[in-house]
């Protein structure tokens, strides 16, 4: 066996000073830049330690200290999104509904630009909002009896909103107009008098998504809700933007504000008795919630697998029933007397064979209408979740319908009227032609329509004849 020996060779000088001198070069290197990189470092720690930028605020216990009287609506007002019940049921002075002879006459018309919002009702002022261009908009009130323009009053908004995109409605308590809006990255909650006057500007929290519907708020007792469910932002994709809060509806202070799962979506909050209990009920993604409207704190939570909601939900004191969308859609019931998560013990019963474009829900008595947006209705039984009835009408379908006793009436996106009867499986009464495209859903009041139509917003009244006469749409002194 033969052993080779290596040989061992010396570095040249030069080498041996480079080996000698590299140490002393890589700490120089680790004290010129290692403060940078700590730096970086202690940067990128800070900013993923940030906390979500929507604070909660918490409401004393029992509610806001200076109460004011809750709002009640005069017979006839139609004071929010989808009326006094926000559930678009029209309260009659008769049990029979709308004659089947009866037709609907136009009273006025006045001329808008660009989208309009529904209306809401107080007194002697409609009032709604109206987007000229993508980036201003005004809120408007016209005259009841004759459609001349009271008062208008405008703001801009952000650059590179959606035109096309819905419209919130204002509500109304009777003193003060309010209307959220969204500008520069932010929700605003702002407030006029019934004179048109600014009263108070509320910064409710930041609004992501310049595209996005901001939803209608609601009125409870001293407090005007409005919710703001929204996607994470790109740079802090683990921090909710999502929230619901309360203003006072006198002084424009948040009361409250709670924060709720991430997610784009346009629920609108709906409150009612429910269970023997106020409760705030909003849709979004990922669950159903129901809030104590005075305080904001979560009552209950209902998870679900939808992951946007158009509209509100609905309720028939008992139970609340909410529809989401397609792909992963559900239309649901849960009962309301639960505490914490209430996904194993609470569901009545779920279909998501029955989702595919929900609008919108509307209770009539045990049966639940779910409106498609292809002008379908299902009747579905509200006790066991079947299927009673479908309709589908010639038209597509935008708006939500509206509740008369045992008729509804739905309004199509070409700008026809359908007058159905519910104990008949949704036989059509009559259908009635505008000759414009209708936007938004209608105000009903005093046995008559305030509809928002692509030639302006026009009052309707009940009348002899099965067919409306086109309103004569006049331009009104801006």
């Amino acid at each position: 066996m033969t052993i080779r020996l290596m040989e061992s060779h010396s570095l040249p000088p030069e080498d041996q000073d480079a080996t000698t001198a590299f140490p002393a070069i890589a700490v120089r290197l680790a004290q010129r830049y290692g403060s940078w990189l700590a730096g970086a470092l202690l940067l990128v720690w800070a900013v993923y330690s940030i906390p979500a930028k929507v604070t909660e605020i918490r409401s004393p216990h029992g509610g806001p200290r200076l109460l004011l009287a809750d709002v009640t609506p005069q017979t006839g007002n139609w004071p929010g999104y989808r009326g006094p019940s926000q559930q678009g049921i029209v309260q009659l002075k008769t049990t029979s509904g709308i004659a089947t002879s009866q037709g609907h006459v136009p009273l006025w018309g006045h001329r808008t630009e660009g989208a309009t919002s529904s209306p809401c009702v107080w007194g002697t002022q409609v009032m709604f909002v109206e987007q000229t261009t993508p980036n201003t908009a005004r809120l408007v009130s016209l005259h009841r009896e004759t459609g001349a323009l009271l008062w208008s009053s405008g703001w801009t908004i952000a650059a590179d909103a959606d035109a096309n995109q819905v419209l919130p409605t204002p509500t109304c308590d009777g003193d003060h107009v309010f209307l959220p809006v969204a500008r520069a990255g932010r929700l605003h909650l702002q407030a006029w008098t019934m004179t048109g006057q600014p009263a108070w500007n509320c910064d409710v929290g930041p609004w992501s998504d310049p595209h996005a519907s901001v939803v209608s708020p609601v009125l409870h007792g001293p407090l005007v809700i409005v919710a703001a469910d929204q996607p994470r932002t790109a740079w802090s994709p683990w921090q909710t933007q999502s929230y619901v809060a309360g203003i006072h509806r006198l002084t424009g202070t948040i009361v409250w504000r709670t924060l709720r799962p991430d997610g784009a979506s346009s629920g609108v909050p709906v409150v009612a008795t429910v269970a023997d209990r106020a409760q705030l009920l909003l849709a979004g993604r990922g669950s159903v919630r129901g809030y104590d409207p005075l305080t904001g704190r979560e009552f209950w939570s209902c998870r679900w697998r939808t992951r946007q909601v158009v509209g509100g939900v609905v309720t028939d004191g008992q139970h609340v029933y909410a529809a989401g969308c397609h792909p992963e859609g559900d239309l649901i019931c849960v009962r309301c007397d639960g505490s914490g998560d209430v996904t194993e013990t609470h569901i009545v019963w779920r279909d998501r064979r029955l989702v595919v474009d929900p609008i919108a829900l509307t209770l009539a008595d045990n049966v639940l209408i779910h409106q498609q947006g292809d002008g379908t209705l299902l009747a579905v039984d509200a006790t066991s979740g079947k299927m009673i009835w479908r309709k589908k009408l010639p038209g597509a379908i935008s708006t939500p319908v509206l509740r008369y006793g045992s008729q509804l009436l739905c309004t199509d996106d070409n700008g026809t009227l359908h007058l159905l009867d519910l104990n008949r499986r949704g036989e059509t009464v009559y259908e009635a032609s505008l000759g414009a495209n209708i936007l938004a859903s209608p105000a009903a009041i005093e046995s008559g329509l305030m509809i928002s139509t692509s030639q302006g917003m026009i009052r309707l009244k009940n009348g002899p004849g099965a067919l409306v006469q086109e309103p004569r749409v006049t331009p009104q002194t801006r």
